[in-house]
């Protein structure tokens, strides 16, 4: 039985999927399985995985496109480690990856997920993007959005063990989102600072062909979120929240304002609920509605209103780079 199970989900994907089965057929960690699921491919997909002579591969063929939340799920299933990491069939897992993820969960067995930061990976440019490392920093700020980043996460199987559903088909395009809501209140998740996949952006990315399904499915995870939370809102403050995690370009200075008074009742709820420590809300608060103010249309005014609100006082602001951004946006 091999130690960690690797789950890959591949859709007509050709154009990079020989470089991911790669990098992860060479990494340092040789212990594994690499799980991948031709979901009903029309491409070379398929005959990629087959010129592979490799023993770690077990290839999964769906007779007709099932989708990724079926495809994961029945690769997960089939999974025989203790530990299931995910990969996409587009992104690059740096050698040292499988490695450095296991060593961390048999060094922290209270920990059950484990992340890492990523290069972002655009026109064979790499550029590094941290992520928030700590459970409580992912816990505050998946009340915005995912706070993880899926195909860098290694989970302990046993996690899986008492869901009876693993992705859930309720939730498509955010199915991700969704799950790590329901284990966030059951476990510890940690994201590592050390970069360990380059996370290609290209055109065929599930969050620039289906936006709007993605969008709906995120907002029924951000309001399960908040209850479960223990928070308190109007339907009003709730469309001002999803605005703000979905970052929407603001229109209307009265929307602007708004968010400010919803930020500030959310940190204040925050303080007698205790969700997270106050000193990480604060900080994701100022940084929310300093990313808000800098992404409008309202020019000089929306720069007039970050400071006019009390939580400019948060935490330190860049505001010439808001000042810019203000100026900017005015003239888009």
């Amino acid at each position: 039985m091999p130690e960690v199970s690797i789950v890959m989900s591949v859709y007509n994907g050709e154009q990079f999927l020989r470089q991911s089965i790669d990098s992860l057929l060479n990494q340092t960690w040789k212990d594994f399985e690499l799980i991948i699921v031709n979901d009903g491919s029309s491409d070379s997909s398929a005959k990629i995985i087959r010129s592979y002579q490799d023993n770690r591969i077990l290839s999964l063929d769906n007779e007709v496109n099932r989708g990724l939340i079926f495809s994961l799920n029945r690769g997960i299933e089939s999974a025989s480690g203790r530990f299931i990491a995910r990969m996409d069939a587009d992104d690059i897992a740096l050698p040292y990856r499988i490695e450095r993820q296991l060593q961390f969960l048999r060094e922290n067995p209270n920990i059950a997920i484990c992340g890492s930061s990523t290069y972002h990976l655009l026109n064979n440019k790499l550029t590094f993007k941290p992520s928030h490392s700590e459970h409580d920093e992912i816990a505050c700020w998946m009340l915005f959005n995912s706070a993880l980043v899926h195909p860098t996460l290694m989970f302990r199987a046993s996690v899986f063990e008492n869901e009876e559903i693993i992705f859930d088909s309720a939730f498509p395009h955010a199915e991700d989102y969704e799950l790590w809501s329901r284990l966030l209140f059951k476990h510890k998740m940690v994201v590592l600072k050390e970069p360990l996949l380059q996370y290609r952006i290209h055109k065929n990315q599930v969050t620039n062909k289906h936006n709007q399904v993605q969008l709906d499915s995120a907002n029924k995870v951000r309001e399960r979120i908040l209850h479960q939370a223990g928070f308190v809102f109007n339907d009003k403050q709730f469309e001002l929240h999803c605005k703000i995690g979905s970052s929407v370009l603001i229109t209307d200075i009265g929307d602007l304002q708004s968010m400010g008074a919803w930020l500030i009742e959310l940190y204040e709820q925050n303080r007698h609920l205790s969700f997270v420590p106050d000193g990480i809300m604060r900080s994701a608060v100022h940084k929310l509605w300093e990313d808000a103010c800098g992404n409008t249309n309202l020019g000089w005014s929306a720069f007039y209103h970050f400071f006019q609100c009390p939580i400019h006082h948060f935490g330190k602001s860049n505001w010439i780079k808001l000042a810019a951004k203000c100026l900017i946006r005015r003239f888009q």
